[in-house]
């Protein structure tokens, strides 16, 4: 998902996983909004998260997605999307290392 001046945008491996077991309807719509961070990786609305620096976080209806960038590559790695009921999982992330979920 990349082209002149935009950015690439990757999923994580854990990420994937999630897209790919949520309903096709949810699919779209979020696939449609990650796309779009290739364009604009910092949306109107995008949210940093607390004690997690580097990470954002977009809202899609009821899901989010969580990323970061890296500009010195044009780079977005979305690390997290979903609509856990008691919020977002708390995130162990390191820039250098894998992303992991606790």
């Amino acid at each position: 998902m990349s082209g002149p001046g935009r950015y690439e945008v990757k999923l994580d491996r854990a990420a994937a996983k999630l897209l790919r077991k949520l309903d096709p309807s949810v699919q779209a719509r979020l696939v449609v909004a990650i796309a779009a961070l290739s364009v604009a990786p910092r949306p109107e609305g995008a949210i940093s998260l607390a004690g997690h620096a580097g990470l954002l976080r977009v809202r899609v209806g009821d899901y989010r997605i969580v990323y970061t960038v890296d500009d010195s590559v044009l780079l977005v790695l979305v690390v997290h999307l979903g609509h856990p009921p008691g919020g977002l999982p708390v995130l162990t992330a390191s820039l250098t290392g894998p992303w992991t979920n606790r």
